[in-house]
């Protein structure tokens, strides 16, 4: 019997000489039939939320499109389109409540980056200069590495300040075992890109003016050694930037009543947004809690089953949906 013979069968060599010669068209433009990628998409979804470790697909956030899991309408993000309407809704919250909260007035003060080269004369490694398109603008490089440090900056110099603030407590004889907080900070961009923190100090006791008072003047002196910028003195503050509470509350959140997210939210990692922990364990308002008394709404209104909260969890939320609830009264 002589060897095997090695030619292919006809149906391989028809197949072979079938994908040699004729080509899959694909259909380009508007000629795409309705549906044409579904598959396609579907199984790639699959994969991304296997890879994420999420829940089996079902469907896109419905703002940006993003893979989410079965049970979210949203992806959560507050640069999302979405989401930005209810996350700034919630902040706006956060901030009235702590200050309503301290219902006193407050003293504002800005602290900002290094200015140009010809501002900075003695400081021109940490100046930000002019783009060279002639445009109100600083570098892009010079902007991103400074903005990308403003956050660790900003804590270093609060840090000497709050130390400074408890040196002139001592030496008035005041109280300093519990120091007066920085009420709220804000995060907001210049017109020439770079960063720059709105502060809401209190200022109604001795206590807190003698501490205001210090606190900025620390500030001021630290700022150039943190490789900070301008920081808005007391006297000046106390000229234009002395408000009570409720205007504070507007002042310092002014930037989130537009109707799309700010640029800066796509560049700042972390909160825009912090208020002092004393005033967040007094209220109980943050973020999360809001989120879970629009869950608890929903439960009361048969629109969602009862999560899984522990006792005391649910006791604090329902207080916090109730308060929020109540109408408001005439003085």
């Amino acid at each position: 019997m002589g060897p095997r013979s090695r030619r292919p069968l006809d149906g391989q060599l028809e197949l072979f000489s079938a994908s040699a010669k004729r080509k899959h068209r694909v259909p380009r433009g508007s000629s795409y039939p309705p549906g044409y990628f579904d598959h396609t998409i579907a199984v790639l979804d699959a994969i991304e939320a296997q890879r994420k470790g999420l829940k089996p697909f079902e469907g896109r956030c419905l703002g940006c499109g993003k893979v989410i899991s079965a049970k979210a309408r949203t992806c959560g993000r507050r640069t999302c389109p979405a989401v930005y309407a209810t996350w700034k809704r919630d902040q706006r919250a956060v901030v009235r409540e702590a200050l309503n909260e301290y219902g006193g007035l407050l003293l504002l003060t800005d602290v900002t980056l290094p200015g140009t080269p010809e501002q900075e004369r003695h400081r021109r490694r940490v100046a930000i200069p002019w783009a060279s398109s002639g445009l109100r603008r600083g570098d892009p490089k010079a902007l991103h590495k400074a903005n990308r440090r403003f956050k660790v900056r900003l804590r270093w110099m609060k840090r000497k300040a709050y130390n400074g603030g408890r040196g002139a407590l001592l030496k008035s004889g005041l109280p300093f075992d519990q120091l007066p907080p920085v009420l709220v900070g804000n995060l907001e961009f210049q017109k020439r890109g770079a960063l720059h923190a709105h502060l809401a100090l209190p200022y109604t006791s001795p206590q807190e003016r003698v501490f205001t008072r210090a606190f900025i003047d620390c500030m001021k002196e630290w700022a150039p050694r943190c490789g900070l910028g301008f920081v808005q003195g007391w006297q000046a503050a106390e000229k234009s930037s002395l408000l009570g509470h409720e205007r504070a509350a507007g002042y310092l959140t002014k930037y989130l009543t537009s109707k799309h997210p700010p640029e800066f939210l796509r560049v700042i990692k972390g909160p825009v947004v912090t208020v002092s922990r004393q005033l967040t364990r007094r209220t109980g308002c943050t973020i999360q809690m809001l989120r879970k008394t629009r869950r608890l709404w929903a439960v009361r209104n048969g629109h969602a089953p009862v999560p899984s909260w522990d006792w005391e969890t649910a006791i604090r939320v329902g207080y916090l949906l109730e308060r929020r609830s109540l109408p408001a009264r005439a003085p």
